[in-house]
């Protein structure tokens, strides 16, 4: 997980070989590993990683659980994973955790099964059978 969250832009071989000066100092590339990382994690704020972090070890023990591959998840395995959350969880909340889903699978280059066919109908006929209230607009 934490590699997930801390994967760097690195050549076709994933290694980062490249060892650069600045003002005639040599950085050894352990020093531009961790200045890439940094760089990386600025991205994304904080608590936007701590989410990650929580849906995520939340989605695999679940998938663990339901003998399902996690990364990469099949489309199935989300509608699945959401629908035995949606009786706990609000529809926007079902949102989050598919962005950080979507999110993992992406730094792991793989692409997201959240931006499918069978996951966006299944959440088309959720929002339906559990709308959310809406505040009137003040006159």
């Amino acid at each position: 997980m934490d590699n997930l969250l801390t994967t760097i832009a690195t050549d076709e071989n994933h290694v980062v070989t490249t060892i650069a000066t600045d003002n005639n100092h040599t950085l050894t590339t352990l020093n531009l590993i961790a200045k890439a990382r940094g760089i990386t994690n600025a991205r994304k704020a904080a608590s936007t990683i701590k989410t990650y972090r929580s849906v995520w070890s939340a989605f695999t023990a679940w998938c663990s659980s339901m003998s399902r591959e996690s990364c990469p998840a099949s489309p199935e395995t989300v509608v699945l994973y959401v629908t035995a959350r949606s009786d706990d969880l609000k529809p926007q909340t079902i949102k989050k955790h598919l962005a950080a889903i979507s999110q993992i699978h992406k730094m792991a280059d793989h692409p997201s099964p959240v931006q499918t066919g069978p996951v966006r109908r299944f959440m088309e006929g959720l929002r339906r059978q559990q709308p959310t209230a809406t505040t009137p607009k003040k006159a």
